[in-house]
């Protein structure tokens, strides 16, 4: 494929800048606010001195990395993406991406936030972390974003998972131990 031709495709099918960083936020807000209880038991767990000063934050960040990075594994759709009704795809083949994919897709998101957000704006079918992970967002219909627990028998049959699970736990212990 040519990138005249990749370039034409992805244009066709591409999503409005708006809808691409509503995805981001609500991502980011999803997983943020799922982690707020948990993080303020642990700050007050550490208030009264019941856990070793920095374990459970440390925690909390590494927990927050290793669900930010597999957000997306069921079925190329996060909870946010099942509502916007949006999906992520590989890009050569059409099905959908393999959790390593999207964990690779997640990761450069959250290496180069800025630089995301800047090519978001400047040109959003032309996404960094979309090109690194060789995947494309594509308008789906909508869904019952609670249902996401019923895909994950999907996750089973990707060949990746453990390469996926094996990646984000190395990263998950890196944060935590650099928090330490």
């Amino acid at each position: 494929m040519t990138m005249e031709t990749e370039q034409s495709s992805l244009d066709k099918s591409s999503i409005s800048r708006r809808l691409i960083l509503k995805t981001m936020w609500f991502d980011h807000m999803t997983i943020s606010n799922f982690l707020i209880i948990p993080a303020g038991i642990a700050l007050y767990m550490e208030y009264l001195e019941l856990v070793p000063k920095r374990v459970l934050p440390s925690i909390i960040a590494a927990l927050f990395f290793l669900i930010y990075l597999n957000k997306d594994i069921v079925g190329g759709k996060s909870w946010t993406k099942r509502k916007l009704g949006l999906q992520l795809i590989d890009r050569k083949t059409g099905e959908n991406a393999t959790s390593f994919q999207c964990f690779i897709r997640n990761l450069v998101i959250v290496g180069l936030l800025p630089l995301e957000l800047f090519n978001v704006w400047r040109r959003p079918a032309f996404r960094l972390s979309d090109r690194w992970a060789r995947t494309q967002m594509i308008k789906t219909e909508k869904e019952n974003a609670w249902l996401i627990w019923k895909d994950f028998v999907q996750i089973k049959e990707d060949p990746k998972l453990g390469l996926t699970l094996l990646s984000c736990l190395t990263f998950s212990v890196a944060i935590f131990l650099m928090n330490l």
